[in-house]
């Protein structure tokens, strides 16, 4: 992602007509517009005096090539299949797809030439009863199943890059989120994260 920001800052300095004796007003108004107009219109006022001594330039236009390759194989698609369902543990201290009732989210990596897959753990919960973020920690694990001349490997620690095959392959994607509360039991509530699946 590229982002590009511009400001513009100026400021001009007028000088104190109306005050001081006739003829200082008179030595201001005769050079007042020029001396308060130096800082903002240095360059316009050149031009404007240049443009008395010489004849105006003549608008001129050019044409500038620009040229690019696009390799249609140098793809990467991810299409999700099943979101994910978060089941608690037993001493309430996990809240885990892979618990009795959880379900382990899903997505189709597409892939044109050989790429790597990860997945990124959630900082934080993006919905969750009051004090549910507190003393927290997520981890997020990953399997592969070749659908389409894909991939397949055991699950991993979502950190670890997998390469999957290219040649408009496919592989299935298994994505596994364990959060853990580290001093007392999750309070009831809904709760709901978000894993950032990579394919890069």
């Amino acid at each position: 992602m590229l982002t590009k920001s511009m400001c513009w800052t100026g400021f001009y300095k007028k000088s104190p007509l109306g005050q001081g004796n006739d003829k200082e007003n008179r030595t201001h108004r005769r050079h007042g517009i020029g001396f308060r107009c130096a800082i903002m219109f240095a360059a316009a006022i050149f031009c404007s005096q240049s443009a008395l001594m010489a004849p105006p330039a003549r608008a001129q236009t050019g044409s500038i090539p620009f040229a690019g390759v696009v390799d249609a194989r140098d793809f990467c698609a991810i299409v999700l299949i099943e979101p994910g369902t978060l089941a608690p543990s037993v001493d309430g201290l996990l809240l885990s797809s892979k618990e009795t009732g959880g379900v382990a989210a899903t997505a189709d990596v597409h892939s044109g030439k050989n790429k790597k897959v990860s997945v990124d753990a959630p900082s934080s919960f993006i919905t969750m009863p009051p004090d549910g973020n507190t003393n927290v920690t997520f981890e997020t694990f990953h399997s592969g199943t070749s659908i389409l001349a894909g991939k397949n490997y055991a699950e991993v620690p979502g950190t670890k890059q997998i390469p999957v095959t290219g040649n408009n392959s496919i592989t299935r994607v298994s994505i596994n989120l364990v959060a853990t509360r580290t001093v007392t039991t999750f309070p009831g509530g809904d709760y709901t994260a978000e894993a950032i699946l990579r394919c890069e």
